[in-house]
């Protein structure tokens, strides 16, 4: 009973906060930030997103927004809360951050197109009671709201227009703000109704999460209309190596094999084989899956979306195999410990996402290394970037981290003045050449 009314407090509480703060409100497509000025002239005006300002409007002691370090941080939590819950909706979340960095190439699904001059204004007229007096113009008291990100839907691909330097803004100043604007965006694909958008923002920022079980999780998102039902892909259908390896764990035939039989898989080994490449849908379903091993099988690709919902990963082996490139940081799985030595890698990306306490890099073909990947990793990591061909070192963009780790360079052709570079860009790391 204790648990039945927890929930229904969640979602009443969701419910009275959105009729009293929101009631009939429809502005722009939901990407706004509201701009305050505080009382005291010599604090610097406070940025808002419009999701979080109006679902602030009642004391959330059911759903707090959760305590993040930085927006990378805070879009990570709502994105293992999906995964851990909902695995087809973290797959979907999963593909809309993929393409969160694409800018330039209009041949993917999505594209973030900066607009330097601003956004068109919105109507804010709906909303002008709601707002205090320290969030409105000074010439005509009227909501201090400005357009930050506007969807256009198109027939092959979304464009969202954004503006960069209130992106900017909010990225650096006001994290949560910023993850309550993407998660919005994302969310507007199962909504077109900004009241229910922002109580389902609200909830996904929450510390009430943490609470409740994957159907107590889905019965809320039920209540608000989004919900994403997917069927498994028959085993029978996956690669014959794939099909093998779970037959193999399992100990049942490919067309014996039931969704419950997931959760006992601990490990899959896949070696010595010929694999090429590794589908969106190959390991689908697999959440309780601790140690993934995929070695000497000539894998050349690996789809950004293939290892989606895989939460509870400690170890990721991947090593000698053909890949060029990899973005890991994608995906919800958060390894411990990953091995991609002996492949062909020439880019790796949003290393920075990871808590590795080790990581293999070595024999590849990696010319360059970021100070920013590191920013994540545990106390006392070894990090083994050996034998590659750095040569360069890019400019940090914040401050990395504080702990210390090791860092393998050896048989790198890292010039002295790079190499003086990254010591002043990771002092706390034991360099070893």
């Amino acid at each position: 009973m204790k648990c039945i009314f927890s929930v229904g407090s969640i979602i009443l509480t969701l419910i009275l906060a959105a009729q009293t703060s929101m009631a009939g409100i429809e502005v722009g497509n939901g990407g706004d930030t509201l701009m305050c000025r505080p009382a005291d002239s010599q604090r610097a005006e406070s940025w808002y997103n419009l999701d979080y300002y109006l679902t602030t409007a009642i004391n959330h002691n059911e759903h707090e927004v959760r305590e993040v370090t930085d927006w990378n941080d805070s879009l990570r939590k709502v994105q293992r809360v999906l995964a851990v819950n909902s695995p087809y909706l973290g797959y979907l979340f999963d593909e809309f951050l993929f393409y969160l960095g694409n800018s330039s190439d209009y041949s993917k699904a999505m594209i973030w197109e900066p607009a330097p001059r601003g956004l068109v204004v919105i109507h804010d007229e709906d909303i002008a009671n709601l707002i205090p007096k320290e969030c409105t113009k000074l010439v005509d008291g009227k909501p201090n709201i400005y357009q930050t990100v506007v969807r256009q839907e198109n027939p092959g691909i979304l464009i969202f227009a954004f503006d960069p330097h209130l992106v900017d803004q909010l990225k650096r100043n006001f994290p949560v703000q910023y993850s309550f604007l993407i998660v919005h965006e994302w969310l507007w694909s199962f909504s077109k109704r900004t009241d229910t958008l922002r109580r389902v923002n609200r909830f996904l920022h929450s510390t009430s999460t943490d609470r409740l079980t994957p159907e107590q999780f889905n019965g809320v998102l039920s209540n608000f209309g989004i919900t994403a039902n997917v069927k498994l892909e028959d085993v029978c259908q996956k690669h014959l190596l794939i099909r093998r390896a779970f037959q193999n764990e399992i100990g049942k035939n490919c067309q014996d094999i039931l969704p419950d039989d997931f959760r006992r898989l601990d490990e899959i080994v896949i070696e010595n084989e010929v694999l090429h490449a590794i589908r969106p849908n190959d390991f689908f379903g697999t959440r309780s899956l601790r140690r993934l091993k995929i070695t000497n099988s000539q894998v050349e690709w690996i789809d950004p979306f293939a290892f989606s919902g895989m939460v509870n990963l400690d170890l990721v082996d991947l090593s000698n195999n053909r890949l060029r490139e990899i973005e890991l940081g994608v995906y919800s799985m958060r390894p411990a410990y990953v091995d991609l030595s002996n492949n062909q890698l020439t880019k790796v990306g949003h290393l920075n996402r990871f808590h590795f306490k080790g990581a293999n890099f070595s024999n590849n073909q990696l010319t360059e290394i970021d100070p920013f990947w590191f920013q994540g990793i545990a106390p006392h990591a070894v990090m083994d970037f050996s034998r590659n061909q750095i040569v360069k070192v890019l400019k940090p963009r914040m401050r990395v981290t504080d702990f210390p780790f090791r860092l393998i360079l050896t048989g790198n052709p890292l010039p002295a003045e790079e190499l003086a570079k990254l010591k002043q860009a990771l002092p706390t790391a034991q360099i070893e050449l």
